[in-house]
C-alpha cells in the first residue's frame, strides 16, 4: 500500500506570503509612525528579555493599554513579536512648565497608590490620570506625580505620621486580611495598636491604625534591597501567566508570599512581585528605536489586523494527515491500495478507528469543496513508529502545509509539534487528552479537554445546586488519591467563593460490602451529589450499582466521565435511575438536520455506519479548514469569535501560556433524566 494518499480537489497551489518573509531583516527607526483607523501608533518588534512591563515603561503606556490594542496578546509577549503601541502624550514633556501644580513623590518600600492618596489627601484616580503606568502597579523608586490641592483641610483621615501611623476607615465588606494586603502590613500588627480588635469584629465606619512600615531588611523578601510591587489577581490568572507578565519565576513570587501554596491564587487577592534591579537594566539597555515601519513590514499587518486582513479568492489550502492506519500490517492481511472500508474482517484490529476517522475527514472536505474551497488533502501512515514520523517529516511538500492534523500518539505528535513549530505551520491534536504538547508551541492546538479542566468545570457546576449533600466515594488507589487530591482542592476553592453555606461534604473509602455506610450519609431531605474520582471500571460499575439500590428512597445525581457510558458492565438503566450528568466535548444530537444528512451521506459513500471517530473527524477539518477560509494561516489570533454549525463537537479555544498553544475548555453536561430522555442541560463555558 502506498504510504501517501494524496487527494487533490484542485489544481492550484500557492505559498503563504509570510513563509517569504522569515529572512528578511529591516532596519527600525523611532520616527517611523503608523496610523491604523485615524490613531497613530508606533509599532514594537519584542526583543530578548523585554516583558510587557518593560515596554509599558519604555513608551509611558499602561501594560492594558497595551493589550486592549493587540488582540494577540493575553498576558505576555514572545521575542519577534509586533506590538502596536499607541502613541500618547509623554507626561514628562510638560513638567517643568507643571511643577508648581504638582509635588513628586519618590515611591519608597511598603507604599502604595493607596496610601500615596491618603497621605497627600488626593483622589486615587486623580494619580492614576496623572501616572499611567500606576494603575497596573508601582515599584520603589519610581517616580509619581501627586497634583496638589488648593485647601486640603476638608482631610477626612488624621495621617498621624510623625507617631507612626496611618488611619484607615473600614470599608463596606472590607477585612483585616485585605487591609493588611493594602498596606503591606501584617494582621498581628494592626491588632497590636488596635487591641479592641483581638475582642471583636471590623465595623463599616470606624477608623483604625495602620502602623507605618520601618525600614529594614525583611527576611521574606527574597530581594536583597527588599524592592517589590503589588499585584492585584485577574479572574482566571494563574502564577505562571503572572510570573511571565513581569518576567521572574514563580518560585521567586512564592518565596515573597509564603501564604500562597500548591500554585493556588484567588481573583481580587493581592500578592508581591519581586522587582529585581534586571528591570532597571533591561530599561537602560532597551533602546526606542525598536520602532518599525510597516510598509517595509509586510508581516506586521498580519499581526495588528489579523482576524481582517485575510480574503479569501480560490486559494489552494495544504492539509496534513496523520494517522496510525498500520498498512505494513494491513498489506501482509491483503487489504488493498483502495483501503475499501467494507472488508473490515481484513483489516488489522488498531487501523479500524483511524480509518473511521479518515472517513469523517473526507466527507467534510466534500462538503468544503462544494462550498468552493479547494483543498489538497496529503494524507500520512504514521504506523505509529517515530522513524516513519521521522522521516515523514523530512519530505519537502510538509514544509508547506497549512494545517497539520495528528499523529495521535504523544511520541509522535511531539517530533511533529517541533517541526510545525519551527515552520510556523498550525497543528491539532485530535483525540489526546493530555495537554503536555502545547507547551511551548503557540501553533498547537488540543481539541479534547484534559481531566483537569472536566474538574474545574465539575466544580464550579456543583456551586449550582442550591441546598446539597456532596458525598466524595472512592477507593484509596494511588492514581485516583491525585484525582480526589485535584478535585478537592478545585471544590473548596470554588465552594469558597459561593454565597451559598449550606452544603455538607463526606468522603467515603469504600471497600467491600460498605453499603450501609454509603446509605448512612446519604440525606433524605436534600439532594445528593455523588462524586466518584476513580479509573477503576471495576469499582465505578460496583458503586453505580450499589447507589441504584438507594434511587428509590433519596434524591441522587452522579456526576460521571463520557468513557463510563461505554462499560458494558453497567446497566443504562443505572445512569438514568441516578440522573447522571457527564461533563463531555461531544454530544451527537440524531434529530439534527446536518447530523441526520451526514448519516445519509456517510451510508451511501462508505456502506457502513459512522462511528464517533467519524463524526468528530468531520468537526475538527471542516472547523480549522473553515478558520483557515476565514482568517488564513494565521488564524489562532481570531477563534474568540469564530463559531458554525458542527455534528456534535464543541469548540472554545483557550491559550494556555505566554508561548503555549490553545486547549478546547468547551464541554456539554449532558443529563439522563429518569424518564429515559438524554438531554444537554448545559455548557461551558458560558460564550458571549
Amino acid at each position: 500500500m502506498k504510504k501517501i494518499i494524496f487527494i487533490f480537489i484542485s489544481l492550484f497551489i500557492i505559498l503563504h506570503s509570510s513563509t517569504l518573509y522569515g529572512q528578511k531583516k529591516t532596519a527600525l527607526n523611532k520616527n517611523n509612525k503608523v496610523k491604523i483607523d485615524g490613531k497613530d501608533y508606533y509599532i514594537h518588534k519584542v526583543e530578548k528579555t523585554q516583558t510587557l512591563y518593560s515596554i509599558s515603561k519604555l513608551y509611558n503606556v499602561p501594560i492594558k493599554t497595551i493589550i486592549k490594542n493587540n488582540l494577540n496578546v493575553k498576558e505576555s509577549i514572545s521575542i519577534g513579536q509586533f506590538l502596536k503601541i499607541p502613541i500618547v502624550k509623554n507626561f514628562t514633556d510638560n513638567d517643568q512648565n507643571n511643577k508648581k501644580d504638582y509635588l513628586y513623590h519618590i515611591i519608597k518600600k511598603g507604599e502604595t497608590v493607596y496610601t500615596l492618596s491618603k497621605i497627600y489627601n488626593v483622589n486615587i484616580e486623580d494619580i492614576y490620570i496623572n501616572n499611567p503606568n500606576s494603575k497596573d502597579y508601582i515599584s520603589v523608586g519610581d517616580t509619581i506625580k501627586i497634583p496638589k490641592i488648593v485647601n486640603n483641610s476638608t482631610n477626612k483621615h488624621e495621617i498621624n505620621v510623625n507617631n507612626g501611623y496611618l488611619n484607615h476607615k473600614v470599608e463596606k465588606k472590607q477585612t483585616l486580611y485585605a487591609i493588611s494586603k493594602l498596606y503591606d502590613v501584617k494582621i498581628k500588627q494592626i491588632k497590636k495598636i488596635n487591641p479592641e480588635l483581638n475582642k471583636r469584629e471590623l465595623q463599616e465606619g470606624e477608623v483604625i491604625k495602620i502602623p507605618k512600615k520601618i525600614s529594614k531588611k525583611d527576611p521574606e523578601i527574597v530581594n536583597e534591597k527588599n524592592n517589590f510591587k503589588l499585584h492585584k489577581v485577574e479572574r482566571k490568572q494563574t502564577l505562571y501567566a503572572i510570573s511571565k507578565l513581569y518576567g521572574v519565576k514563580v518560585r521567586q513570587i512564592k518565596k515573597v508570599n509564603p501564604e500562597l501554596k500548591n500554585n493556588s491564587i484567588k481573583e481580587g487577592q493581592i500578592i508581591k512581585i519581586p522587582d529585581f534591579t534586571t528591570y532597571k537594566k533591561e530599561e537602560t539597555l532597551v533602546k526606542i528605536d525598536t520602532i518599525a515601519k510597516p510598509v517595509e513590514l509586510p508581516y506586521i499587518d498580519t499581526i495588528i489586523h489579523p482576524c481582517n486582513d485575510f480574503n479569501y479568492t480560490n486559494q489552494v489550502f495544504n492539509v496534513a494527515l496523520m494517522l496510525p492506519f498500520y498498512t505494513n500490517i494491513n498489506d501482509t492481511l491483503g487489504l488493498s491500495d483502495s483501503l475499501n472500508i467494507g472488508k473490515r474482517n481484513k483489516i488489522y484490529s488498531k487501523s479500524k478507528i483511524f480509518i473511521e476517522f479518515y472517513q469523517g475527514v473526507l466527507l467534510s472536505i466534500e462538503k468544503l469543496k462544494e462550498q468552493n474551497v479547494s483543498i489538497n488533502l496529503y494524507v500520512y501512515d504514521t504506523q505509529n513508529d517515530t522513524t516513519q514520523v521521522k522521516n515523514i517529516i523530512q519530505k519537502n511538500e510538509l514544509k508547506t502545509m497549512d494545517l497539520i492534523i495528528g499523529p495521535v500518539y504523544s511520541s509522535n505528535l511531539q517530533i511533529v509539534s517541533k517541526f510545525a513549530k519551527k515552520n510556523k505551520i498550525n497543528i491539532v491534536s485530535p483525540l489526546s487528552l493530555k495537554n503536555s504538547f502545547l507547551i511551548d508551541n503557540p501553533y498547537a492546538f488540543q481539541v479534547s479537554p484534559t481531566l483537569y479542566t472536566q474538574i474545574e468545570y465539575t466544580s464550579e457546576y456543583l456551586n449550582n445546586f442550591p441546598s446539597k449533600n456532596f458525598l466524595v466515594i472512592h477507593d484509596g488507589n494511588n492514581p485516583n488519591t491525585n484525582l480526589l487530591s485535584n478535585f478537592k482542592t478545585k471544590f473548596f476553592e470554588t465552594i469558597s467563593k459561593s454565597d451559598h453555606k449550606d452544603y455538607n461534604y463526606t468522603e467515603i473509602y469504600y471497600y467491600y460490602k460498605e453499603d450501609s455506610l454509603v446509605e448512612a450519609n446519604l440525606s433524605s431531605s436534600s439532594k445528593n451529589i455523588i462524586i466518584i474520582p476513580s479509573e477503576s471500571r471495576a469499582f465505578i460499575s460496583d458503586i453505580i450499582a450499589k447507589l441504584n439500590a438507594f434511587s428509590n428512597n433519596y434524591d441522587i445525581t452522579l456526576f460521571g466521565r463520557p468513557h463510563w457510558i461505554r462499560f458494558d458492565n453497567i446497566q443504562p438503566e443505572n445512569f438514568h435511575n441516578l440522573q447522571t450528568q457527564i461533563f463531555t466535548n461531544s454530544y451527537i444530537d440524531y434529530k439534527k438536520e446536518n447530523v441526520k444528512n451526514f448519516v445519509k451521506t456517510f451510508r451511501t459513500t462508505f456502506k457502513t455506519e459512522p462511528t464517533k471517530f467519524s463524526f468528530q473527524a468531520f468537526d475538527i477539518s471542516y472547523y480549522f479548514i473553515n478558520a483557515l477560509k476565514q482568517y488564513g494561516k494565521n488564524f489562532q489570533y481570531c477563534l474568540k469569535t469564530f463559531d458554525i454549525p458542527l455534528l456534535e463537537t464543541k469548540f472554545c479555544f483557550e491559550k494556555k501560556g505566554v508561548n503555549s498553544g490553545y486547549e478546547n475548555k468547551a464541554l456539554y453536561i449532558v443529563t439522563y433524566n429518569k424518564n429515559y430522555d438524554v438531554v444537554i442541560t448545559s455548557s461551558l463555558p458560558k460564550l458571549k
